[in-house]
């Protein structure tokens, strides 16, 4: 009769180096845990949100006579053409009243503002860049007067051009307006903390303020159609 044979153990699992306890010989402590990621800035969030930091830069070029009778007359003859046939003298008023109206009941809100906060720019200046931002728009506008034209005698479709047409000047010009302004502050000189901050959140509530008046005077020339 043969002896069974022994059963055979498994060979030992070669172990690896082990990790070294993060709390040797006690409980965990304030040194033993990992540091805790830093919180971001709010306010380097929101300057980065707004785009507060430009390059400085000189004051646009102040309008001419010439430059200021063309936009003038790019924001008369543009609802004129576009509300042709439509909506008679009151229809036309409506349509010149937006841009006219964003630019005279947004700008004194702007100046004071940018004296209530401290900032170092030339209430003049920043003034004259608005105006001459506007004036650009307004010769852009007499520029589309033959496209709009064209819509309103053949299609039937001026007013929703000229609507058009506003609404992209409008968003364009205070745009580019804003980004002036926040660049004529930031070359005024040495800037106090928070000051480029300070005029980013100027700039922006103040082209909300004139599209907000734009949009609400479009929409009375909607209603006068």
């Amino acid at each position: 009769m043969s002896t069974p044979l022994p059963a055979l153990a498994p060979p030992p699992l070669a172990e690896g180096p082990r990790a070294p306890a993060l709390h040797p010989g006690g409980p965990p402590t304030d040194d033993d845990r990992l540091p805790a990621a830093p919180m971001p800035d709010p306010t380097a969030l929101l300057s980065a949100l707004l785009g507060a930091e430009v390059e400085p830069a000189p004051p646009l070029p102040t309008p001419t006579a010439a430059e200021l009778g063309q936009a003038l007359l790019g924001f008369v003859a543009l609802p004129l053409v576009g509300l042709l046939g439509d909506g008679g003298a009151g229809g036309l008023a409506g349509g010149v009243a937006p841009p006219l109206a964003a630019l005279a009941l947004s700008v004194p809100s702007l100046l004071v503002g940018h004296q209530f906060l401290g900032l170092q720019a030339s209430p003049a200046e920043l003034a004259r860049d608005v105006v001459a931002v506007f004036t650009r728009c307004g010769r852009l506008a007499l520029a589309l007067v033959p496209v709009v034209g064209l819509y309103a005698a053949t299609s039937g479709l001026g007013p929703t051009v000229l609507v058009l047409a506003l609404t992209c000047i409008g968003i364009a010009s205070v745009s580019l307006a804003r980004q002036r302004l926040m660049a004529r502050e930031a070359a005024a000189g040495p800037a106090a903390p928070g000051a480029a901050l300070r005029m980013a959140l100027l700039a922006t509530a103040w082209a909300a303020l004139a599209l907000l008046v734009g949009a609400r005077m479009g929409v009375d020339l909607l209603h006068a159609l």
